[in-house]
């Protein structure tokens, strides 16, 4: 009886520890995009994002003036930039610099900016965060 629970055991273990390994290999990355208007139609979903790769440049004017939110955005084709989140540890985000790039990952829309006290302001919009990046040829 022992045997038999053992083995259903470490069968349950072994099909579901390969889901869930799995999980992250499953990501399709079916959408392609390079202008603001591919990424609103695509918000929170994952994508190939190509663009230029650069310094995070900060609002001149208005709240938040001169702040550095982030440290990168990517230039899209039509002009607009997008920030990059950089919590992936395993991309040098220092390397792509000023480069063209295809930024594979998930279009996020939502609370991008939010204030530690309780009471406070906290913005929307839109930020890329990235699983993997690669260089492209110009």
């Amino acid at each position: 009886m022992k045997t038999v629970l053992l083995n259903l055991f470490f069968v349950f273990i072994i099909s579901n520890g390969s889901q869930l390994f799995s999980q992250s290999d499953s990501i399709k990355f079916t959408t392609k995009c390079n202008t603001w208007n591919c990424l609103e139609e695509n918000k929170n979903s994952y994508a190939e994002i190509i663009g230029i790769f650069r310094k995070y440049t900060p609002n001149q004017q208005g709240k938040g003036a001169n702040i550095m939110y982030w440290d990168w955005e990517l230039l899209l084709s039509d002009g607009y930039a997008v920030p990059i989140g950089n919590s992936n540890k395993k991309i040098n985000y220092l390397s792509f610099n000023g480069k063209k790039i295809c930024l594979k990952g998930l279009i996020y829309n939502g609370v991008v900016i939010k204030s530690s006290s309780p009471n406070g302001q906290q913005a929307t919009g839109f930020r890329l965060d990235p699983f993997e990046i690669k260089l492209l040829k110009d």
